[in-house]
């Protein structure tokens, strides 16, 4: 799994941060995680091609977080890309992309597609993953999403046989859906398999108070990408905004067990100096990355 980071600013922009945008991709699937004003500019600076998404993760509907999308859907639209684009978010997000769509009297040649999140649980599902969301606790309504890698099964012959499905073609279905019914009876891979090593698991949680709740939905995870806006003396302000310091999400982190901590969408006040937040991070979680623009993570 590859995570780069096109933007990693909070509210405005700096001279060397944009706004909240992060890029995922793992095999043939690629996604987008918000998408702040200017990520259209930030996809050529980091050399990827936005042609290639399957779907946007927006997680509110604040401007720093979505304001990207009028551009970036009329983008793909000039250079006449033809595969549909789902973008996924909150109760309303279909107004915006439905605005954004029309925009200036554009005339899309390709499908934009919006799906309205109403609740925890799995949003999207591929071959190659899975995408979970859960809420968090903002001055609005926002979710944070988790990628979880889908492994292949190892099947267990001797349930198999006894099933009557050894040398059945139902065994890629099974593989495939997950379950099956069989013979009158509904029969689930989890019964009969094994994975075969353990899912690569990434979680994007932004703009959010330190809650509880976000320790128990990333738990375990193998990187845990986290908002970090405010140092310690300004929790505050933190706290009324619907943010995190940096030690808080550290904190998350450190209670969750997440193998690997990349902080992320930082107030401007720190622009020319992470030093405290860098530091209050690490008093609590062993070596946390500080993502910058057009960082990438390999996981």
């Amino acid at each position: 799994m590859r995570v780069t980071f096109l933007g990693t600013s909070s509210a405005v922009p700096t001279r060397d941060r944009s706004l909240s945008a992060v890029h995922f991709k793992y095999r043939g699937t690629d996604f987008l995680f918000d998408c702040g004003e200017g990520t259209q500019r930030q996809f050529t600076h980091a050399g990827i091609s936005p042609h290639k998404l399957d779907a946007v993760f927006i997680s509110h509907e604040h401007a720093d977080h979505m304001l990207g999308l009028a551009g970036l859907i009329q983008t793909l639209n000039m250079q006449n890309r033809q595969q549909e684009l789902k973008v996924y978010g909150p109760i309303g997000i279909k107004r915006y992309v439905d605005f954004f769509k029309t925009l200036g009297g554009l005339k899309l040649v390709y499908p934009v597609t919006a799906i309205e999140i109403n609740g925890p649980g799995k949003v999207f599902e591929n071959l190659d993953v899975e995408v979970h969301a859960f809420p968090v606790n903002h001055v609005t309504e926002c979710y944070a999403f988790k990628v979880v890698e889908k492994v292949e099964a190892n099947l267990d012959k001797a349930k198999l046989k006894k099933l009557g499905l050894l040398d059945s073609p139902a065994n890629r279905q099974l593989k495939e859906k997950g379950e099956i019914e069989w013979q009158g009876k509904m029969i689930k891979l989890e019964d009969i398999s094994k994975p075969l090593k353990k899912p690569l698991q990434v979680a994007y949680v932004i703009d959010s108070r330190f809650d509880e709740s976000i320790i128990r939905n990333v738990e375990g995870v193998d990187l845990l990408v986290i908002e970090a806006t405010f140092a310690e003396k300004e929790r505050e302000s933190a706290k009324l905004g619907g943010h995190m310091t940096a030690r808080e999400a550290a904190t998350i982190a450190k209670r969750a067990k997440a193998k690997r901590l990349a902080l992320t969408h930082f107030s401007s006040r720190y622009s020319d100096d992470m030093s405290i937040l860098k530091r209050e991070a690490g008093e609590v979680f062993k070596k946390p990355v500080f993502a910058e623009d057009f960082m990438t993570i390999e996981v």
